[in-house]
């Protein structure tokens, strides 16, 4: 089973992130989300994938965030209707994440503080001041903001801070609020005399907050009179807390996408160890880094058909030297790629062997300099089995891999090492047979080689099958009740 086991390097993943655009808006009202549909979008940013599909699973989202189901469905029509997602076919995609390498400035982290459903707690125009907080400021820093610009009135200058707070004692319930919940600390003043309110019961950072602002303590929320003068006197120097930025959550849209595959055929990624899991990953990320989206069309399709098949064998193919990955990259994998190749190749015949820049494939749009590096990868993961059988494809489809060489040096790389496998076969016969036959004779070791791999491979697997049988079903045999006992009568015995 050898060359059914490789290994498979784990290349750098790319990471979804949240554009830290959306939440500003956000937090200035430039975007009129309603709250749950805000949280659900938050909560949904940790299983964003490399193409945007948005892997969560809404149902968990549903019982976290504790809404109805027609709560979510409005929650994501609304966040439709903003832009913010799209629905392609059965799956949602998000609009509003960047990928790749961005400016610190350009993206939110997914602190688990924003992302594990405790906003629900605060209101909306609170929800809407972390957001403020969150995007005026790279984290840490701290954000100066007269008091006056946080809430609506003649002294708001219009040019920086937030409206939607109807008056003063409304925007200090919301700050005392935030400190409260460790999620700001916020000094008086600025420079090395400010004073940094105390957390606690909040009554003596209230006293402290209200005296520095001129509010009263009456039930009016109107506060002392105040002129432009006195207003610059009202600065708070605010800062996201250590605790409210430290932890972050990984984006688990990988993991979460293999689990939904294998839960649709009762299977669990529970059942895989860790190591197959990151081969698989490893996989799907290897092909979007090389060939993009198409790549990630070629590990789902392929992905699909080895759950469909085999998924109750993954157990088993998990305790083999050979792993899930390597039986799904042999029987499924190379097959899709293959498919593809077969299609550019296809298109190279049609223009008469001319390339072009991108070819349309049953997993989408190639580019030719994609479609040559799909080629070497198939090449790199594949054993000289598979490879003639691309080459047998090819004759089957009536295209000459000759003719192929001049729309991509690539396909010269197959054509050199076929030639040398011609020439020893070749010197070993006695230059007695044709192209033709050694063409057929190759294909026929190789078909034969593969076909003692499955035999074997088949051995094995109706032994473990055998084995799961027993093991399930032997105990209940075991301890099932004996047959009632017939009384025997011989009538044929003497009795006289």
């Amino acid at each position: 089973m050898s060359a059914l086991a490789t290994k498979h390097k784990k290349p750098m993943a790319i990471t979804a992130r949240l554009k830290s655009k959306v939440v500003r808006e956000f937090g200035l009202n430039h975007r009129n989300i309603p709250k749950v549909a805000f949280n659900v979008f938050l909560m949904i940013s940790p299983f964003v994938d490399l193409d945007g599909r948005i892997q969560a699973d809404f149902e968990a989202v549903r019982r976290k965030l504790d809404i109805q189901r027609s709560q979510l469905k409005c929650a994501l029509t609304r966040l439709e209707t903003e832009g913010l997602i799209e629905r392609r076919g059965d799956h949602y995609y998000s609009l509003a994440h960047t990928f790749g390498k961005s400016g610190e400035t350009q993206f939110i982290q997914n602190y688990k503080k924003i992302v594990d459903g405790s906003m629900k707690k605060h209101s909306l125009r609170v929800n809407r001041l972390i957001s403020y907080f969150l995007s005026a400021k790279m984290p840490g820093k701290v954000h100066r903001v007269k008091f006056e610009n946080l809430y609506r009135n003649q002294l708001h200058t219009g040019l920086a801070g937030i409206d939607y707070f109807y008056d003063a004692k409304e925007a200090a319930a919301a700050l005392l609020k935030l400190i409260q919940d460790d999620v700001i600390s916020i000094w008086l003043g600025r420079g090395q005399d400010a004073l940094l309110l105390p957390r606690g019961s909040g009554e003596e950072a209230e006293k402290a907050l209200y005296s520095y602002l001129g509010l009263t303590d009456s039930e009016s929320p109107k506060r002392s009179r105040t002129s432009s003068i006195k207003a610059e006197n009202h600065v708070l120097s605010i800062r996201l807390t250590d605790l409210f930025i430290s932890e972050k959550v990984a984006v688990s849209a990988n993991t979460a996408e293999l689990d939904m595959m294998l839960n649709r055929y009762d299977l669990y990624i529970e059942e895989l160890s860790e190591e197959t899991i990151q081969q698989l990953i490893g996989a799907k990320n290897t092909l979007f880094n090389k060939v993009g989206e198409t790549g990630l069309s070629i590990y789902r399709k392929a992905m699909e058909s080895y759950c469909h098949e085999n998924c109750f064998l993954a157990s088993y193919h998990d305790d083999q030297e050979y792993k899930v990955y390597d039986v799904m990259r042999n029987n499924y994998l190379l097959k899709e790629i293959q498919s593809v190749l077969l299609e550019v190749a296809e298109c190279n015949k049609r223009s008469g062997y001319v390339s072009s820049v991108q070819y349309e494939t049953s997993h989408g749009t190639i580019t030719h300099r994609h479609f040559e590096i799909l080629l070497d990868y198939f090449l790199e993961i594949g054993t000289p089995e598979y490879e003639m059988f691309l080459r047998a494809a090819l004759r089957d489809a009536g295209i000459q891999i000759e003719l192929l060489v001049s729309t991509s040096g690539q396909w010269l790389r197959i054509q050199i090492r076929a030639e040398k496998l011609k020439a020893n076969l070749l010197a070993l016969s006695g230059d007695v047979m044709t192209d033709e036959e050694c063409e057929e004779f190759l294909l026929s070791a190789a078909e034969k080689r593969l076909l003692i791999q499955q035999e074997e491979y088949n051995r094995l697997v109706e032994r473990h099958l055998r084995i799961h049988f027993l093991t399930k079903w032997e105990p209940k045999l075991e301890n099932s009740k004996p047959e009632p006992k017939v009384p025997f009568y011989n009538w044929l015995e003497d009795r006289n």
